[in-house]
């Protein structure tokens, strides 16, 4: 029954207009949210769910990751970000790729972040998605981001952004905007437990709330795991330090509904707790 279903979506997707950007409904983009919550611990692909994630790294990072989706034969995700701090603020650049052969979906997009006061930080993102359906035409469209996060205490921070995929220039007459709401809370306890808690509206979908805990025992080690709900998700990562910046991460998640994805990730992740404090901007 589970080999249908899969099957089902994956022929779905090749002769469907794609509706979400690489990495909505991705592995990475969970496990680096799960990050969010620690200053310290900063994963490129942040800016993914909120621009101002960015604010703050303290030397150059980057990342690279790729995942099997659904175990499903020739249907991959592949993302790289690269992250540069200057003067002021901080900049970053992401490419990423999902799908099949003959059906994917692109995004390029750099976004810029910077520090409002010493408890507040915004970033926007603007950026491409193209889109080819099977047998369909290819579609390039706008992407804008815009994000918050404010720091409410030693432990506590939240952000809240709000992303929009254009449909106007679509050659399809039923397409319709795409809009994601990301509400984020994170604790952080020390530099070893985090705990982050997600509200996603997308446009036309039902809401998707999700949890995530993150613990590091020692810098060369750590363990994120999470759950959320429509559709039902659990997954786990395990990360292991190479040399003083570098990490390997492994993780697994389950979909009730299409069975397992699997996937690895390379990053380098700056300590902004131990970096040099920038001046605020004025």
């Amino acid at each position: 029954m589970r080999t249908l279903l899969t099957m089902g979506f994956v022929i779905g997707l090749c002769y469907s207009q794609l509706s979400a950007q690489p990495m909505f409904y991705s592995l990475q983009a969970k496990l680096a949210r799960a990050a969010c919550g620690n200053g310290g611990d900063r994963h490129p692909f942040s800016m993914l769910s909120n621009p101002s994630f960015l604010e703050g790294s303290g030397s150059v990072s980057w990342a690279f990751g790729g995942e099997q989706r659904f175990l499903a034969p020739g249907w991959n995700e592949l993302a790289a970000a690269l992250i540069l701090p200057a003067r002021k603020g901080t900049w970053g650049f992401f490419a990423g790729y999902e799908g099949l052969v003959v059906s994917g979906d692109q995004l390029l997009s750099i976004t810029h972040a910077r520090a409002l006061s010493t408890q507040t930080t915004a970033g926007v993102s603007l950026g491409i998605n193209k889109k080819k359906a099977a047998f369909g035409p290819v579609v390039v469209s706008p992407v804008a981001a815009a994000g918050l996060s404010f720091l409410l205490s030693n432990e506590w921070r939240a952000g809240v952004s709000y992303s929009r995929f254009a449909k106007e220039v679509s050659p399809y007459p039923e397409a319709e905007d795409l809009s994601l709401l990301h509400l984020t809370l994170g604790y952080n306890s020390g530099k070893k437990l985090t705990l982050v808690a997600t509200v996603i509206k997308q446009s036309g979908q039902a809401t998707e709330s999700s949890i995530a805990l993150g613990y590091r025992p020692s810098p060369k080690a750590g363990l994120r795991i999470g759950f959320s709900g429509s559709p039902s998700l659990c997954w786990f990562g395990l990360q292991l330090g190479i040399g003083k910046k570098v990490s390997v991460q492994v993780y697994s998640g389950f979909y009730s509904l299409v069975g397992v994805s699997n996937g690895l990730s390379i990053f380098s992740s700056s300590d902004a707790m131990a970096a040099v404090q920038k001046p605020n901007d004025p």
